[in-house]
């Protein structure tokens, strides 16, 4: 069995108050959820599951906030803030537990595939890859940085090594 890196910052507590890009990619980086074009990217029907899955999480966290995300054909990347429930408003404060940036992204995760399986007739298919990629955001130039990779992350597309068309694809 190969042994894999471990992604996360040692001995740091994901579940405290902060910024957090993520990047999610699909199994097989299948290109399932949006096309890329010179308009901009049109989500596809299991794009825009994963879309309202994404728009739903302070719902369900409520001391979760969404900044920016974008839907790419083959992964998703968002940025998303934890905060502290005597942050929340008043009206929600119990009975919240705080939640770890693992447990929102595994929500997630489940709830956009769930959705897209019942909708597809494929229980149980995989949509995404097990493991996720996260960066702690720890400035505001930091935060500024991340902001511009995603709004210009379509017009990369066609250079992207993910996208399975490009002259740079990894595989």
């Amino acid at each position: 069995m190969k042994h894999r890196k471990p992604l996360r910052v040692a001995d740091y507590d994901y579940s405290q108050a902060g910024l957090y890009f993520v990047t999610i990619c699909v199994a097989d980086r299948q290109c399932r959820l949006s096309v890329v074009s010179e308009d901009g990217v049109e989500l596809t029907k299991e794009g825009t599951i994963v879309n309202e899955a994404w728009q739903n999480l302070p719902s369900k966290y409520p001391s979760a906030s969404l900044d920016v995300w974008v839907i790419m054909p083959n992964h998703f990347h968002g940025v998303l803030g934890i905060w502290d429930i005597d942050d929340a408003p008043e009206s929600t404060k119990l009975p919240l537990r705080h939640p770890a940036l693992g447990d929102i992204v595994k929500t997630f995760k489940s709830k956009s595939a769930v959705a897209i399986n019942a909708v597809n007739k494929t229980p149980g298919l995989q949509l995404w890859q097990s493991r996720y990629y996260d960066h702690i955001i720890r400035s505001e130039s930091d935060l500024d940085r991340v902001r511009l990779y995603i709004a210009e992350n379509p017009g990369k597309w066609a250079d992207d090594p993910e996208n399975p068309a490009s002259k740079n694809n990894r595989r």
